[in-house]
């Protein structure tokens, strides 16, 4: 169900709100004034369908707009919101909102998704909306008067009958593509059986193989054990050479190091010979070495000294520097204070005109509030008594009605018992016929003239048929005057439900007479309380003259207090900094007085740096000298321990040569080398013989793999040819199953098309005689999708039928289908009486409440009929070229 509709800046609505009710709301209004936009609005957003260009849906002059539906779900009486917003020309925004947990799709192809399976649409939401849903007031009747091929591209879809079309001729395209992969295979199928014809060629070539690497395999072996004592004697002669080997290698590096140790020895002793001739030299530098320490400490202390001193003496010059500008300063800061007193003599009394002018600019902002608040009085009077007018008025009308309510209650005691008689009647027809029925069967055995006993003529059987007709005529008389009766009675009742609906309509309206008196004294009591609100007013607005003259000659105080007090905060500044100033200037004069005491010390320490420079100047040589004396002989006792260290190491090392020597001669004793050449060559003769060997294993081993791997190759193809027969016998069913299938859906495709028409027929047929209120006719949904009806026995083709009646008959045939393709409940009615005389177009608005299975039918019309009959009533009109409500 739809409950609401908000558009903005769509076509000729700014911003506009809509709600609906279940059942039946008609959305009434002039031509032009803004209905079907309603409907393309809810199409556009809920079904995404809409008849042109996006950019021509938003309202001229404005770049972007704005749609939001409020529905309750059919699928689980949940309230959603679709929101639909659009500028320049295309979609931005495009959601459904759950109003509990937010967003639930997004984007067309979600949303789409969301709306069928939430109105359990069949087919295509856009589809079913055009052609079912909300169908366009010049298409109603327009799709049923085309020709049958028109007819078929528009219904065929909806009911889903074009997929199977298009299955039944995918189908033969499919049948095509499968007879050609079967050929395809057994192409395929030959290839393989023909390369299978090599397996046995590799089966003999491996066996070969084989063979010849198990001789290969033997012979290696052989040799293997062959190589084994070899081996082992030439280990064990390789092992006493390698010890020689490095006998002889650490025999050369220990003399190489011996050599090394008798050099070190000797540069050592050179080394303990120059520090004892230093050590008589030492006793002779001390005196100049000292002399230069304490010169270098006193130089140390004088320029830290200086530095204090000349940093004392810059801070004095800076200091004079400022006195000067400092009394520069003290000058302008003292004419600035004499300035400040000068404007302040002129705005004496100041504060008192300002503290005047305050009261009084309150007083006139409350005055300005006053008369803000009349103007609104008056607004709010002028509309209440337009209410009281409109609501006494109405109060008249009322009166009249309750007139006219009584007549028709007059009225309605005329026709009391009415259904009393009618169901009288009814049993008295009901036993005429009963009679008559059974007078003519006995008229018909009275026919044979004879007997029913003895079955023999007899003439009283004649005065008795006679008898029998007379009283069938009686009996038909009888009952052609109860007929009439019946049908004086019937536009009797017809009459007495008229004037019941007047009466229970206007005694709806005249409910509301208490509560319009009452609201109207309340309008007037309310009228009474503004206009004394008003005399109030008025009174305080008699002094805003006095308060505006008054104002004037204390006008701009305020901004001068502003100025006082302003020059007061500077006064009291100037004076704070003119006292910072003199206070500075005496400190810096009294500074400066030091000065030339500072001056004639930093000349003293002067002198005193050149004499101590001079000092180190001539003792430098003697110091440094003196500083590599000390360190050359603290390196005294290292050096003699170094010789001794020295000295012991080369004894050690000439006692090792001696031992190696010995151990050698042992060894060489042991060894042969002509025998290990022997042994070698024999050796390496073996192992390139079973080298050799190996390599041709490998290569045999290679075939072999290689012959394995093709037959491994053959085993494949042999799966592969088992797949592709498996494969073929698949593609050959499928193939027989497709034709099948296409006969079946050729016999399916007029069959489903009957079915859906006469399920559509019969419900339409309910539906028409319901709206025309008249059950002799008969619709009839045919199989090319056209209408044809019958009215008491006559054929009557659409084309013939009247205006009113091809609507009516189109509107049937759509709410048909859309009972049998959706559970939406909802249906839309643009313009659907245009074609329909006042009392047809009375009758339909009537009936078309009585429709069953739709929860919420929207009727779009210029006519006001249906405002009367209806519940919901929205009422659309332009006013200044926007679309109200």
């Amino acid at each position: 169900m739809i409950k609401e509709v908000y558009l903005e800046n769509v076509k000729s609505y700014k911003r506009q709100k809509i709600s609906f009710t279940p059942g039946l709301n008609a959305i009434i209004g002039e031509n032009g004034a803004g209905k079907t936009t309603i409907l393309e609005a809810i199409g556009f957003a809920l079904f995404n369908h809409l008849p042109y260009k996006i950019s021509d849906f938003i309202r001229k002059g404005e770049k972007r707009g704005e749609i939001r539906v409020k529905v309750v779900s059919p699928l689980d009486e949940r309230e959603y919101v679709i929101v639909r917003k659009v500028e320049n020309g295309r979609t931005t925004e495009y959601y459904v909102e759950d109003l509990e947990f937010g967003r639930v799709a997004e984007g067309v192809k979600d949303v789409k998704e969301w709306v069928k399976k939430h109105f359990r649409l069949s087919i295509d939401s856009e589809s079913i909306f055009e052609n079912a849903l909300g169908v366009s007031q010049g298409n109603i009747t327009a799709h049923f008067l085309s020709p049958p091929h028109v007819r078929e591209s528009i219904f065929s879809p909806i009911l889903g009958i074009e997929n199977y079309r298009k299955a039944y001729e995918k189908s033969r395209e499919y049948e095509g593509s499968i007879e050609d992969k079967i050929i395809e295979i057994e192409k395929e199928e030959i290839r393989l059986k023909e390369r299978l014809k090599e397996k046995k060629e590799v089966e003999k070539r491996l066996e070969m193989l084989k063979n010849d690497m198990k001789d290969m395999k033997n012979r290696i072996e052989f040799l293997k054990g062959k190589m084994r004592p070899m081996e082992e004697k030439k280990s064990e002669l390789e092992a006493i050479k390698v010890e020689i080997d490095e006998k002889k290698r650490e025999i050369e590096i220990l003399n190489l190091n011996l050599q090394n140790l008798n050099g070190d020895v000797e540069r050592l002793e050179r080394e303990l010979k120059r520090i004892k001739s230093i050590e008589d030299e030492i006793e002779k530098l001390k005196d100049g070495y000292q002399q230069y320490i304490r010169a270098e400490k006193d130089l140390s202390s004088i320029i830290s000294e200086l530095e204090r001193i000349e940093e004392e003496k810059r801070i004095l010059d800076e200091e004079e520097k400022k006195i000067g500008k400092i009394e520069t300063i003290l000058k302008e800061v003292e004419k600035r204070i004499d300035e400040i007193e000068e404007e302040l003599k002129n705005l004496e009394g100041i504060e008192e005109r300002a503290k005047i002018e305050e009261e009084l600019l309150n007083k006139m902002r409350a005055i300005e509030a006053e008369e803000k608040k009349l103007n609104e009085l008056k607004k709010s009077l002028a509309l209440l008594r337009d209410d009281l007018k409109s609501k006494k008025d109405l109060l008249e009308s009322l009166k009249a009605k309750e007139e006219e309510l009584f007549k028709i209650k007059s009225k309605l005691e005329r026709y009391e018992g009415i259904p009393e008689k009618k169901e009288k009647i009814i049993k008295t027809i009901g036993k005429l016929s009963t009679e008559i029925k059974n007078k003519k069967k006995l008229y018909e055995e009275l026919k044979i003239e004879k007997c029913p006993i003895l079955n023999e003529s007899c003439d009283r059987i004649v005065d008795v048929k006679d008898d029998v007709r007379r009283e069938i005529e009686e009996l038909l008389s009888k009952l052609k005057k109860a007929e009439n009766l019946l049908k004086k009675i019937e536009n009797a009742e017809k009459v007495r439900k008229d004037l019941e609906n007047r009466y229970n309509k206007i005694k709806g309206e005249i409910s509301i007479k208490d509560d319009l008196n009452d609201e109207i004294r309340k309008i007037e009591k309310k009228i009474a309380e503004i206009e004394s609100e008003i005399e109030n007013s008025e009174e305080i607005l008699n002094e805003k003259n006095d308060v505006v003259k008054r104002l004037k000659e204390v006008e701009g105080s305020i901004q001068k207090l502003e100025l006082f007090r302003d020059l007061l905060k500077r006064r009291e500044s100037e004076v704070k900094k003119r006292e910072n100033l003199m206070n500075l200037l005496k400190e810096l004069k009294s500074k400066i007085l030091e000065k030339e005491w500072i001056v004639k010390k930093y000349e003293e320490l002067k002198s005193k740096e050149r004499e101590l420079r001079r000092v180190i100047d001539s003792r430098k040589r003697e110091y440094e000298r003196y500083i590599s004396a000390i360190n050359d002989i603290k390196n005294k006792e290292s050096v003699e321990k170094e010789i001794k260290r020295k000295r012991e190491e080369r004894e050690e090392v000439k006692s090792k040569i001696h031992s190696l020597s010995k151990e050698m001669e042992v060894l060489q004793e042991k060894f042969n080398e002509d025998e290990y050449r022997r042994i070698s060559e024999e050796f390496e003769k073996t192992k390139n013989e079973m080298i050799k060997l190996q390599g041709s294993l490998e290569q045999i081993e290679k075939r072999f793999k290689d012959e394995e791997e093709r037959l491994k190759e053959f085993e494949g193809i042999e799966i592969e040819l088992r797949n592709l027969i498996t494969k073929k016998e698949e593609y050959k069913r499928k193939y027989k199953f497709i034709k099948d299938l296409r006969e079946i859906f050729k016999i399916a495709i007029p069959e489903i098309t009957k079915a859906y028409t006469n399920a559509v027929s019969v419900e339409s047929n309910r539906i028409f005689c319901e709206i025309m209120d008249d059950f002799s006719w008969q619709i009839t949904w045919t199989e090319d999708f056209g209408i044809k009806a019958k009215y008491l026995g006559r054929d009557i083709e659409f084309s013939q039928l009247s205006g009113g009646e091809q609507t009516v008959a189109s509107l049937s045939i759509r709410l048909a289908l859309l009972k049998l393709l959706s559970s939406a409940g909802i249906v839309f009615f643009d313009e659907p009486t245009q074609n329909m005389d006042e009392d047809r177009r009375r009758n339909f608005a009537k009936q078309i409440t009585k429709i069953k299975g739709f929860r919420q039918i929207f009727v779009i019309s210029h006519d006001d009929t249906f405002e009367e009959m209806v519940e919901n009533a929205i009422k659309v009109r332009k006013e200044n070229g926007v679309s109200v409500i």
